[in-house]
């Protein structure tokens, strides 16, 4: 029976299912053939590269069959968690699966790389706020924060200092700019709310070894805050 052209709202919900079924039993025997010597080109050394250095390695994947790929590949023992497509509420490009990763190895989003060869999965790994690795081709994966060809181009050493260079430099676009000229400095870029107006003021002291004053605004009531001129070493 083929349905890969058919309108499957046409066919009747047990027979599709029974297709769906059959077609999965098909796929499920034809991994009986696969051997280790059928995993991508490099992955195996990638991977223990970076498990030898301590990352922790998750697969989220949308197929219920990575487990079973994984193990005819001899690639389960390196693995650390493999979320569960089932446990997600939403699929790709929803980042919930690989939010479900993170969580399971218990490391921040923040600080977890993710690799997709699919447009769906980068835009996913974007949300769940990682850095995307994407593999294949550029212009497809353009969402991607880096691309490589194939995975024989796969370099931890490249990739982690990719990773790092993307944090510095998302921390200091995200930073307060001083500017400085020979008689006043000004900082840029940090709002007056409560918690950076304190931050403000501690930055902007003057003092010596024994007197300070924090840097407040002219007649500002403090509230809460603790502005005032203090003394010390007396």
């Amino acid at each position: 029976m083929i349905v890969a052209d058919a309108n499957t709202d046409s066919l009747a919900k047990d027979v599709f299912t029974n297709v769906m079924k059959r077609k999965n039993d098909l796929y499920l025997s034809s991994l009986e053939s696969v051997n280790h010597d059928q995993a991508l080109p490099n992955i195996r050394k990638f991977l223990q590269e970076a498990k030898a250095a301590g990352l922790k390695l998750a697969i989220a994947s949308a197929s219920r069959n990575a487990p079973a790929i994984l193990k005819s590949l001899g690639l389960m023992s390196i693995i650390d968690a493999i979320a569960d497509p089932q446990d997600c509420a939403r699929g790709k490009p929803a980042p919930d699966i690989f939010l479900e990763a993170a969580r399971l190895v218990g490391v921040d989003p923040k600080l977890c790389i993710g690799f997709e060869d699919a447009p769906a999965g980068i835009k996913g790994i974007k949300e769940a706020g990682m850095y995307a690795i994407g593999i294949g081709d550029a212009n497809t994966l353009s969402e991607a924060d880096f691309v490589i060809e194939d995975t024989r181009a796969l370099s931890l050493s490249q990739l982690l200092n990719k990773f790092e260079a993307n944090n510095n430099k998302e921390k200091s676009a995200s930073s307060p700019k001083f500017e400085i000229d020979p008689w006043l400095i000004t900082l840029k870029g940090l709002s007056l709310d409560h918690d950076h107006r304190r931050i403000a003021e501690s930055i902007f002291s003057l003092g010596n070894e024994y007197m300070g004053c924090r840097g407040n605004f002219e007649e500002q009531y403090s509230g809460d805050s603790h502005q005032g001129a203090y003394l010390g070493g007396v």
